[in-house]
């Protein structure tokens, strides 16, 4: 299997779309587009890495053709995830909801992502879209 086709196999076990892939890999759609629209041939090593952590894969086992694809194991990596698309649903709202949105949900759940939340704010990269019209 080429680095596109275990990609998909990946995707296609989580039941995740490209954009849900992005999402929830934390990378641009744009990045992930652009394999399948330009090939993997100028795919950078930290996207790559990134690709292969979200599924907890080794590198190793998606960058050769002949080898199946490899799950982590230990230092906390497990098999991969099954999620329900309702599950991958909810995540894709939580994770484009706006600030005060997703302070609902975790007080709702009991959640408290608050210290979390304020360190990645003050260092500029977690912004919704909520706060970015307020801004």
């Amino acid at each position: 299997m080429t680095l596109l086709e275990k990609i998909s196999f990946l995707m296609d076990e989580r039941q995740l779309n490209k954009r849900q892939l992005s999402i929830k890999a934390g990378m641009p759609y744009s990045t992930i587009d652009n394999l399948w629209k330009r090939g993997t041939d100028s795919l950078r090593l930290p996207t790559f890495r990134k690709i292969c952590d979200f599924f907890g894969v080794t590198m190793d086992s998606m960058a050769h053709d002949e080898k199946d694809i490899e799950y982590k194991t230990g230092n906390g990596s497990a098999t991969p995830p099954v999620e329900s698309p309702e599950a991958t649903q909810v995540a894709i709202a939580y994770d484009e909801a706006g600030t005060r949105t997703k302070t609902a949900v975790e007080v709702a759940l009991g959640l408290d992502f608050e210290k979390e939340d304020a360190a990645a704010s003050s260092s500029g990269w977690l912004r919704s879209s909520e706060d970015a019209e307020t801004a």
